[in-house]
């Protein structure tokens, strides 16, 4: 049997806030094998971004572990965290693109940030435009884009 893409275990988070103590989370668990899709639905302050935020470490949870793809992330401090982080997507609702760059610009932006070579970055920006089909937006800005709008 093949390791899941993500296991999540006994997951909860509680915070403060100016109304007491929020339980966001409590013992959510599941997994996702490496081809699956998972929809997180539920009513505005049912923890949904709360979950996600916790599912990369964003937001440490109270307890519980996530595991992805066989590497605890949960038991890892914040170095080898941002090392695993490399490897795991995920795009925000209000996500953040620089209106004056374009589509290409802005994927290639945290490689350059990282010191990855020219020539290993217009390979994997052009693999990563080309997995969520985009490609052929790579020289738009994000005005051009429809969610954008």
């Amino acid at each position: 049997m093949s390791v899941p893409i993500l296991r999540v275990e006994g997951l909860s988070c509680t915070y403060e806030s100016s109304r007491g103590r929020v339980v966001a989370l409590e013992d959510v668990g599941f997994e996702l094998g490496h081809a699956a899709r998972l929809a997180v639905v539920g009513e505005s302050g049912a923890g949904k971004s709360t979950l996600l935020r916790c599912l990369n470490l964003l937001v440490r949870p109270s307890r519980g572990s996530v595991e992805v793809d066989g590497e605890v992330l949960t038991s890892l401090g914040e170095r080898d965290l941002a090392c695993a982080r490399r490897r795991i997507g995920m795009v925000f609702q209000h996500f953040a693109l620089l209106h004056r760059r374009t589509v290409r610009e802005n994927v290639a932006l945290p490689l350059e940030l990282a010191g990855v070579t020219r020539t290993t970055i217009a390979r994997r920006v052009d693999e990563l435009l080309e997995r969520v089909r985009l490609g052929d937006k790579a020289s738009a800005y994000p005005a051009q884009l429809s969610s954008c709008r």
